[in-house]
């Protein structure tokens, strides 16, 4: 192959086409080397034949012969006859480019025998392409035999190798050597030419149109002994047969002449590709009633023929318009018969996305179908494609107000391509879309839309299931339609992990229980096992919940245990942590009673410190040596003196409540109980505790303070009333946030919501 290559150079590469596997030839005389191809640009399969410059053919005559070849298959064009394409010249090769197919001999090998109604479909191919040689073009083939026969990937059969044609049966004599002997007529292999002069230009064909036929029954040709038998060729032909190899050139019959034969045109095979041939201009009841019966025979039908025939035509037939919903079905049914991705594939990517972007408003009956079709299609789309072209298709059909049938289909076919959409697609446009549908006139539609939403769930963002997931559920269990009330209860159910706990007690239970006491019996089933689920749900974390406060609980019993052996195993270890804890809780307490006191103290604090000895005359014994932290440990200053008892450290957040402000009053009668505030408490409590190493003060007449203090009257400070306020605008912010949130689905409507059912 590299030899090649580099012997043809440029003229290669100007053709377009890759060389591919090279194929057999069933030729005597091969001139042509024939390779499998693509075209670099389109990617379209193709048939390459080179010939090549050799040593032997010093007088130029098989290269004049390939000349010859390439300049009738140039001007002859007729179905039938291979297709070309391009052509390149040079000194050294000959090369050119026809449409794909095989040779007859390669496609047998690779397909296996052919069938009978293959081979009845190929006389009809053969003998038309030799009527238009013989009667338009009066040109004599010179080389009918299975080397000349091509077979394309639908079953069509073509004919090439035009090496030999003359228009003069005297004029073989110069390339008669390239005909096989078995398929040379008698005259000519005496080389008669007197004979053949006066012979019809049809009869050389005629005689090796006989031996293919002969051949293509037997399945193998050796001799022309073998022509007299009969066994194999079919009644209905034998007559035609006979004719054709006639001893006599001029009694024989053209090979046209074979077209009117019944064995033909009875053929079902040989009409399905007939009507093919005109299926633009057949009407429309015909051509529907074809196809159904092409959809009910599919399994009976070649595969390749499906694939490389039918569907191209049918392609065709949607994209210029003629083609209806028939014609849709038929190639939907082929889609499904082959199981080939790359069919599939190519299928999806050069049609059906063409059809999407295509499919013109008013045709609402195929755009429906096209719908409807889309779950078979979305796994061989593209994303982008997708994105681009299918979801703009049915965002328009889900506005199509004069097809509710198109807006159903199109709220159903979501489902199939949610993988593939953008987020931005999912999570807004579509939303917006769904939201409206579940408003529709028609009960169906919103009941689908809410199924839709329930099963599209999983691929939409965190933010757009807390928008949208409850409010359109609990909307759809108000609905007047009881399958839409169903389709609620069971989307709630399908997506619970979506929601958190206190959305489940607080928004779905309430919405839930209404529909115990529904007047539709399934209605009234599902709201059960919804309500059931639910429950099930906030039990367990219930549970969950009691569980860790009981770890917690034992976990503190354990700490504290652990603290009582650690303070009897080791006083200097246990007093140094008690009185450090006693430390950091006294400052704790300082920073938070000066962030509570916004207020200057008053003439009754400054009284109440300065009397504050004479009046704390019920305390307990603190000791000194117990309740200070050295100067050495801490750093700063020497602190109060506290006690590191087990009683003292649990009463140590009852001696100030900082969690509301502390009141006052106005009258210096009760001074000394009420008026006091956190920070002068404190102080003072230092100013004696740094008075002497030890202070005693008495517990006598707590209670009396503690009754008059609750029989005075007070009032809240500035700050209190400030407070107050404040938690109360807090609280009406975060109520309309809750109504916010709820709304957020109404809003993508820019309505109201569905009215309760009576």
């Amino acid at each position: 192959m590299q030899f090649f290559e580099k012997l043809i150079g440029k003229e290669q590469n100007s053709l377009g086409y890759s060389l591919g596997a090279a194929l057999s030839s069933s030729e005597k005389t091969p001139i042509w080397k024939i390779y499998e191809s693509k075209n670099k640009e389109t990617k379209e399969a193709a048939l390459v034949f080179v010939y090549e410059t050799r040593k032997e053919d010093a007088n130029k005559s098989l290269r004049n012969v390939a000349r010859n070849g390439l300049q009738k298959l140039k001007t002859l064009r007729h179905p039938n006859i291979l297709k070309f394409y391009n052509a390149v010249e040079s000194e050294s090769s000959i090369s050119f480019a026809t449409e794909e197919a095989l040779p007859l001999s390669e496609y047998v090998q690779r397909y296996g025998p052919l069938t009978k109604d293959s081979i009845y479909w190929g006389l009809h191919c053969l003998a038309k392409a030799l009527e238009f040689i013989h009667n338009d073009c009066k040109l004599s083939h010179g080389k009918i035999s299975p080397a000349s026969v091509f077979i394309t990937p639908g079953g069509d059969w073509k004919l090439g190798a035009f090496e030999a044609s003359v228009n003069d049966l005297t004029s073989l004599r110069e390339t008669m050597f390239l005909q096989d002997e078995r398929y040379c007529s008698p005259e000519l292999l005496r080389q008669q030419w007197n004979v053949l002069s006066k012979a019809p230009i049809y009869a050389v064909d005629s005689w090796a149109f006989g031996c293919i036929i002969q051949e293509l029954f037997s399945g193998f040709f050796r001799s022309a002994e073998q022509l007299k038998k009969l066994d194999a060729i079919p009644k209905d032909l034998v007559f035609d047969y006979q004719k054709l190899l006639s001893s006599n050139p001029s009694s024989r019959i053209p090979p046209g002449k074979l077209l009117e034969n019944n064995c033909l045109q009875s053929n079902s095979f040989v009409n399905m590709n007939l009507f093919l041939e005109n299926f633009e201009l057949k009407e429309s009841l015909e051509r529907d009633n074809f196809l159904h019966k092409i959809t009910d025979d599919i399994d009976s039908i070649s595969k390749t023929f499906l694939r490389f025939k039918l569907v191209p035509i049918l392609c065709t037939s949607i994209e210029c318009g003629s083609g209806g919903v028939s014609v849709f079905n038929c190639i939907c049914a082929i889609f499904s018969h082959i199981v080939d991705n790359n069919f599939r594939q190519d299928l999806v990517r050069q049609h059906v996305i063409r059809w999407f972007s295509e499919a013109k408003p008013e045709n609402r009956v195929f755009r429906t179908e096209l719908v409807n079709k889309i779950e078979l299609f979305a796994p061989f789309m593209d994303r982008e494609k997708v994105n681009k072209v299918v979801f703009p298709f049915l965002c328009q059909n889900m506005k199509d107000l004069g097809s509710p049938a198109l807006r159903d289909s199109s709220v159903k076919s979501i489902v199939h391509i949610i993988e593939v959409l953008d987020e931005k697609q999912a999570n807004s446009v579509l939303m917006s879309h769904l939201a409206k549908l579940q408003l529709d006139k028609e009960p169906a539609i919103r009941a689908n839309t809410t199924v839709c939403i329930g099963k599209i769930a999983s691929y939409l963002s965190d933010s757009t299931k807390k928008k949208v997931l409850i409010p359109a559920f609990t909307r759809a269990l108000k609905d007047p339609f009881p399958p839409t009330r169903v389709a609620g209860l069971v989307s709630l159910v399908k997506t619970a992990g979506s929601y958190e706990p206190s959305d489940m007690a607080k928004k779905i239970l309430p919405s839930v229980v209404p529909c115990l006491v529904d007047e539709d019996n399934e209605t009234r089933t599902q709201a059960f096992e919804c309500l059931e689920f639910f429950l099930s749900k906030i039990r367990q974390l219930h549970e969950q919940m009691s569980q860790g406060t009981a770890n917690s609980l034992m976990n503190e019993t354990n700490v504290r245990n652990k603290m009582e052996k650690g303070k009897e195993s080791g006083k200097n270890s246990g007093w140094n942590f008690t009185s450090l804890a006693a430390s950091l809780a006294m400052q704790l307490s300082e920073t938070i009673a000066d962030a509570h006191t916004t207020q200057q103290p008053t003439n009754a604090d400054k009284h109440y410190r300065t009397n504050t000895t004479e009046q704390q005359t019920s305390s307990r014994d603190i000791k000194a040596s117990e309740g200070f932290i050295t100067s050495a440990l801490s750093g700063e200053k020497t602190t109060p003196e506290r006690k590191g008892s087990k009683e003292d450290a649990e009463n140590w957040d009852l001696l100030i409540d900082f969690s509301e402000p502390l009141p006052y009053n106005k009258s210096s009668e009760n001074i000394g109980e009420l008026g006091t505030t956190a920070n002068s408490r404190f102080e003072n409590k230092y100013k004696t505790a740094s008075s002497s190493s030890t202070r005693t003060i008495q517990t006598t007449g707590t209670k009396t303070n503690t009754a008059a203090l609750s029989r005075t009257r007070t009032r809240p400070t500035a700050s209190s009333l400030d407070q107050i306020v404040s938690e109360s605008s807090r609280s009406r912010r975060k109520q309309a946030k809750e109504k916010t949130d709820d709304d957020d689905w109404s809003a993508l409507l820019g309505g109201p919501d569905i009215p309760p059912r009576k």
